[in-house]
């Protein structure tokens, strides 16, 4: 094999992880997305089936074609599991996603024995939103920004947009539509620079 024809196997190669990685972030933030809209849907209707199964219905759909990506695209990424640099993204997401959740209990602790308990939603989105900001240094991702921040946008102003105030419904499902568009972005054709994996 020629070095041009070995560089062009290794540059798929890479794209194929890329996609494989990104269908594994689209699992995620289909479930996640999910569990936010049905919190959604019980604050504003209670246990409405005819909302739950549109729910149910989309994130089947979602998930279906997350799986689907991610199989067409596992040799890739199985095959550079045990990279250094996969290691260390791993261990790093590992260590942010720790501290995100140390961040939500301390932080829910706290407003619970200040009688401040409704502040809760807020502090949770916020946070969710601030931990994609590493996230998306690990993995080279600019889409993680735009989730982060526009997460942290709306655990701010949500808040003062209804009479309901933090426990409005509103935070919920600007939470899962979010994280939907998220899913639903990271399944669009791969394009180089969002997600990009370095050479070893």
């Amino acid at each position: 094999m020629s070095a041009v024809q070995h560089l062009d196997t290794d540059q798929r190669s890479q794209q194929s992880e890329v996609r494989a990685s990104r269908a594994i972030g689209a699992i995620f933030f289909t479930v996640f997305g999910a569990a936010w809209l049905v919190l959604w849907c019980l604050q504003m209707y209670g246990a409405a089936p005819g909302v739950l199964l549109i729910i149910a219905t989309a994130g089947v759909a979602l998930l279906l074609l997350s799986f689907s990506q991610f199989r067409r695209n596992k040799s890739a990424y199985r095959a550079n599991q045990r990279t250094p640099r996969r290691l260390k993204q791993s261990r790093a997401f590992n260590v942010i996603n720790a501290a995100q959740w140390v961040i939500i209990i301390g932080g829910a602790t706290v407003l619970a024995e200040l009688n401040e308990s409704i502040w809760i939603m807020p502090l949770v989105i916020f946070t969710i939103g601030a931990h994609f900001i590493p996230v998306g240094v690990v993995f080279k991702s600019k889409a993680r920004y735009v989730i982060g921040i526009i997460l942290m946008l709306v655990a701010l102003v949500y808040p003062h947009l209804t009479d309901a105030g933090p426990a409005s419904p509103f935070g919920p499902l600007c939470t899962g539509l979010i994280l939907w568009a998220g899913a639903m972005a990271s399944l669009l054709p791969y394009k180089h620079g969002d997600g990009a994996v370095p050479s070893e």
